[in-house]
């Protein structure tokens, strides 16, 4: 199987702390994050995320123009040849390499 797509979804969601309301620049704090969303061409998709508290909007670019066009066309299960250029083409590789899930897109079928 190869991968058909590779999609950042940003989300931004408002959570307690247990306490006082935290701000930032006078609104109330969100829980900002990246889900991933990865389709083989054979229909199955899965799901991770790229969590970086406030620099999801770097992580989504570096998705989007370094990751996909990288991974689209690969064959999925070679995770280590995924893992390889990912880490040859990102300066910070866990957050980049973190959004290629084995495990998870193995659980979701058509």
């Amino acid at each position: 199987m190869t991968i058909r797509s590779i999609t950042p979804i940003a989300l931004d969601l408002p959570f307690e702390v247990g306490g006082p309301k935290s701000q930032f620049a006078g609104r109330p704090r969100q829980m900002a994050m990246l889900l991933v969303r990865v389709e083989t061409e054979d229909g199955i998709v899965g799901w991770g995320d790229a969590f970086g508290y406030a620099v999801w909007p770097v992580t989504r670019t570096a998705i989007e123009t370094l990751i996909a066009p990288m991974a689209v066309g690969k064959d999925e299960d070679d995770i280590d040849a995924l893992m390889h250029v990912a880490v040859r083409y990102s300066r910070q590789p866990p957050e980049t390499t973190a959004i290629i899930p084995p495990a998870p897109r193995r659980k979701f079928t058509r």
